[in-house]
């Protein structure tokens, strides 16, 4: 399967989630603005608050695909999207004006596809050799719905087959969406990319050493003022900067390097079953998903699970 999609899902449910989240509608009534001065480092980028979601995930080693460009209606839908925010920003809030959960969903959902959640894409044009469908209108966002957004990513590890040149294929995926898009690769230009109060979201992928001993301080200060994190880790020993944040923020601990190379399925409700995964936004246009060559075990309140 293409990992570009799975990642891009990910992504945009982060971006949804949080760019409508209530404190984050509240204080843009507040201010009476949608945006703020990019040298304000108090407050998250843009004046806009994300909700947060750490996930430690298994870097998958198959083979990506490259994206086309967005359309024109991408583009008509990036303008009719750029307005509705600025009509949502601009008047003061007050207790009448704030939006109902249905208003909030509808908000949501004009980031979404029509085939939003659904893994069993049965009328798609074409389909890879997985079962997967390739056009981008069954992927979760619409493209070029999220320009509004930024996104930072720390490829800390790096080897023959993980390169910079291969990160380029889910950057340009995300890029097709709208996000504009970070790529480094060392800590200290993360920290400063973290601290430069640009990005909505950061995606951390793990090595096997922490070299800047404050790391993990600036981003979760990152995480403190609104930023979402998305955490990556491979096998031990590739796992050290999931594992130290996510030990010290909620007491998980990564260990382990576990033969995976087995392909999960969609199935209802499934995942409560080896070997399958159930309905989610993140799984949407997703049947069958690769889950990687070497897996870690998150250990959480000393309960083991793989």
């Amino acid at each position: 399967m293409d990992i570009s999609k799975i990642l891009s899902n990910h992504t945009d449910i982060v971006t949804a989630l949080g760019t409508h989240s209530k404190s984050s509608t509240q204080e843009q009534h507040r201010r009476g603005s949608s945006k703020s001065s990019n040298n304000d480092r108090d407050t998250p980028p843009y004046g806009q608050s994300s909700k947060v979601s750490n996930v430690a995930a298994a870097r998958n080693q198959h083979k990506l695909s490259a994206q086309p460009k967005p359309s024109q209606e991408a583009d008509n839908h990036r303008s009719r999207h750029s307005i509705h925010q600025t009509n949502r920003s601009s008047f003061i809030w007050s207790p009448e004006n704030e939006p109902s959960q249905s208003e909030e969903e509808d908000d949501i959902l004009d980031f979404y596809n029509p085939s939003a959640g659904n893994s069993n894409i049965t009328n798609a044009t074409s389909y890879d050799q997985y079962g997967n469908p390739n056009e981008r209108v069954y992927d979760l966002g619409k493209d070029g719905a999220y320009t509004n957004f930024s996104i930072l990513i720390a490829q800390l590890y790096c080897d023959s087959q993980f390169t910079k040149e291969k990160m380029q294929v889910p950057i340009d995926a995300l890029k097709v969406k709208g996000f504009q898009v970070t790529h480094v690769m060392n800590e200290r230009q993360c920290i400063e990319e973290l601290q430069s109060n640009r990005h909505h979201i950061a995606w951390i992928i793990s090595t096997s050493n922490i070299e800047v001993t404050n790391f993990n301080s600036v981003l979760n200060t990152f995480q403190g003022k609104g930023g979402a994190i998305f955490l990556f880790a491979d096998n031990v020993p590739y796992i050290c900067h999931a594992n130290e944040y996510l030990k010290a923020k909620f007491g998980i601990t990564l260990t382990g390097d576990y033969v995976g190379s087995k392909t999960l399925t969609f199935k209802e409700n499934g995942q409560n079953q080896a070997g399958f995964f159930g309905q989610h936004y993140i799984f949407t246009g997703i049947k069958n998903l690769f889950e990687g060559n070497n897996l870690p075990s998150c250990i959480s309140n000393g309960n083991p699970s793989e």
